[in-house]
């Protein structure tokens, strides 16, 4: 469940048919809680240059430090306060969460939006409208 499944949802309650999309209705998922099911994984990082990447199924709280090169692995159903890493003694569910992370960022970085440059009027008008603080502002 993400941001990616937002468009295919609200095209699903108007009734209209949509474009393909690489998200997926949610609407069963408020509807029937047979088809609902397991809730999909959710994956997450501070930013887009965050060296934290957490992934959580539901049970489990996976977490990869890429700057100090550890993993964490934290079972909510019995270690609610994360005090136990389980890496070592559950590799098969670490592994399994650290593809789902690494599928996650390859997917978000074709999304990512290009740098775009503004034209230096258009930086002053925001400024005088007030929507943006000017550089010599910023720095006092």
């Amino acid at each position: 469940m993400g941001l990616i499944d937002v468009a295919p949802t609200v095209i699903d309650l108007l009734g209209l048919e949509g474009p393909k999309m690489e998200g997926r209705s949610l609407v069963s998922t408020f509807t029937d809680v047979e088809a609902a099911g397991t809730p999909p994984p959710v994956v997450g990082s501070l930013d887009r240059k965050a060296h934290l990447r957490s992934v959580v199924d539901g049970r489990y709280h996976y977490i990869v430090d890429r700057k100090r090169k550890t993993r964490r692995l934290y079972d909510w159903q019995n270690d609610p306060n994360e005090t136990v890493d389980l890496v070592a003694r559950k590799p098969e569910v670490a592994t399994r969460l650290e593809a789902i992370a690494a599928k996650a960022e390859t997917r978000n970085s074709r999304l990512v939006a290009k740098k775009i440059v503004v034209p230096k009027e258009h930086i002053e008008r925001l400024e005088a409208l007030g929507y943006i603080e000017s550089s010599s502002q910023a720095l006092q």
